[in-house]
């Protein structure tokens, strides 16, 4: 019971001086007397059986797999969906970095055949890649500023509220990445092999 109790001391210590949290080392350890001991500072040389450190800070920042309610709710009400094709190099990439450093959990399209492409055209009534929907705004090209300012719309935080994107369901055409993105390159059309 002594080792819980010192155990929250030492807690609320440490909570009480959150500006050097980060720096703050915890010492667990066992006396001669088997007494269990929690402090700030290593114990004497040889007053202690068994020594634990422990790091009791680091950063500020609430790190979560989760998101916010904000988040949830411009997925729902504006999912975002990045169409990208082989042939793109810069500008898809640009596009996809821009997302995730933003913190965006998007769906990638990769247009690669005839069912993509027609999927790209409905979407966006082009057949130009990168190509972004935010709900039912459409942002033709890789233009940053007018997909910052999509996703403000949308509500979609500026930075990322997480660390881990949580997952969207597969898209509703067999698609993977494009490995090798390009700015506003044309989406392939599809030769007769492909149609069949």
């Amino acid at each position: 019971m002594r080792a819980l109790i010192a155990a929250v001391a030492a807690l609320a210590i440490s909570a009480l001086h959150p500006w050097d949290a980060g720096a703050q080392q915890l010492y667990r350890w066992v006396d001669k007397d088997g007494r269990v001991h929690y402090t700030q500072q290593p114990p004497p040389r040889g007053a202690a059986k068994s020594v634990q450190q422990r790091n009791m800070g680091g950063s500020s920042v609430v790190e979560t797999s989760t998101p916010t309610y904000s988040l949830q709710q411009a997925m729902k009400n504006y999912p975002v969906t990045l169409y990208t094709a082989p042939a793109c190099k810069e500008g898809c990439a640009e596009a996809r970095q821009l997302l995730a450093k933003r913190g965006v959990p998007f769906r990638e399209v990769n247009v690669t055949d005839e069912q993509s492409s027609e999927a790209l055209k409905k979407a966006t009534g082009d057949n130009k890649v990168p190509a972004l929907t935010v709900g039912s705004a459409v942002q033709i090209g890789y233009q940053p500023q007018a997909i910052q300012t999509a996703l403000d719309s949308a509500g979609y935080p500026k930075s990322a509220a997480f660390t881990k994107l949580p997952s969207l369901p597969p898209p509703p055409l067999a698609s993977e990445p494009s490995p090798e993105p390009d700015a506003a390159a044309r989406a392939p059309e599809p030769d007769a092999a492909q149609q069949r």
